[in-house]
């Protein structure tokens, strides 16, 4: 197991949110380093990846809904492109949040999304 997947001598905890074909090879490659990845809510969950398609608001109820849920407990959404170097830059310990947004690769899209995560 990779030292970066573990805070506090447990597994640090994924949530994955769009497409599951468009999440395949970052999930994959985030077990094979020690991260639990989850696909509903929980408390422990620390970080919530997505897809551009759900930051730009084209995603089901259920998406908006864990979109949602994550930005009322303060997590960070990280957009799936930047997600293996944004892993990669968070050993140590789970307090380490950054409050930044990602936005979707399409520039199109900016500032178009239905579910407001800016609160």
């Amino acid at each position: 197991m990779i030292e970066m997947a573990v805070a506090g001598g447990r597994n640090r905890v994924l949530l994955f949110v769009g497409k599951p074909s468009d999440l395949a090879d970052v999930r994959e490659w985030a077990t094979e380093c020690g991260f639990t990845v989850v696909d509903s809510f929980s408390t422990e969950v620390e970080y919530v990846i997505v897809t551009d398609d759900v930051l730009d608001g084209m995603c089901s109820p259920g998406d908006a809904v864990l979109l949602s849920l994550a930005e009322s407990a303060g997590l960070q959404l990280v957009s799936l492109r930047n997600a293996r170097d944004f892993l990669r830059s968070r050993p140590g310990a789970a307090g380490g949040r950054s409050w930044r947004h990602q936005v979707s690769a399409n520039p199109a899209m900016h500032g178009m999304r239905i579910v407001d995560t800016t609160l």
